[in-house]
């Protein structure tokens, strides 16, 4: 089994794609993922699999477009993949807050390389992210990213991606059992 990253774009946005985390994971079960964890409303999940990636984004797409009756991009990374992009930050003396990555599935194209920084934001390209710098902050920015096939995450949310992706609680196997007591219900967690 191999751990992944989901980061899905515009869900939870301007109260438009709705998507309750509760209904992602199921999502993620029906597609026989394991230790699914998600991370704030805006579309962030861990899980393991033994899928290829190629299956993954297909399976995951499929199952949100169908859900939310829309298509909605998926950009996959392993942990070594976030821990290294993490690493490459070139803007590692700024405030994390206002540090995004623009991540994308494929490499950077060409005409990508020229964005227009109309609020004078600073841009790095790497092989499949854009590092900016929003000098007045994110919700300022008047920065024109592509409209589809990635998505952006903050230096802040990518730390704590990686960390739950560390943490020894991602890392048990749980099997939920529902038991019924009397009028109660619970649910078993065994580890």
């Amino acid at each position: 089994m191999n751990k992944f990253v989901a980061l899905i774009r515009g869900i939870n946005v301007g109260g438009h794609s709705k998507l309750p985390m509760k209904d992602l994971v199921s999502i993620c079960e029906k597609l026989e993922f394991k230790s699914i964890v998600t991370y704030i409303q805006s579309g962030n999940v861990i899980f393991e699999t033994a899928k290829s990636k190629k299956d993954i984004l297909q399976s995951l797409e499929t199952s949100l477009a169908k859900r939310l009756k829309k298509h909605i991009d998926v950009v996959l990374r392993s942990e070594k993949e976030l821990k290294e992009t993490l690493g490459s930050n070139p803007f590692k003396k700024k405030e994390n807050a206002k540090v995004g990555i623009f991540f994308q599935n494929g490499t950077i194209k060409q005409n990508q390389k020229y964005l227009e920084c109309p609020t004078g934001e600073s841009v790095h390209y790497g092989k499949r992210e854009i590092f900016i710098y929003f000098k007045n902050g994110m919700g300022r920015s008047k920065l024109q990213l592509p409209r589809s096939g990635g998505t952006v995450r903050n230096i802040n949310t990518l730390k704590k991606l990686i960390a739950l992706l560390e943490s020894p609680k991602h890392n048990l196997k749980r099997e939920r059992t529902r038991v019924r007591i009397g009028a109660f219900a619970a649910t078993k967690l065994s580890l």
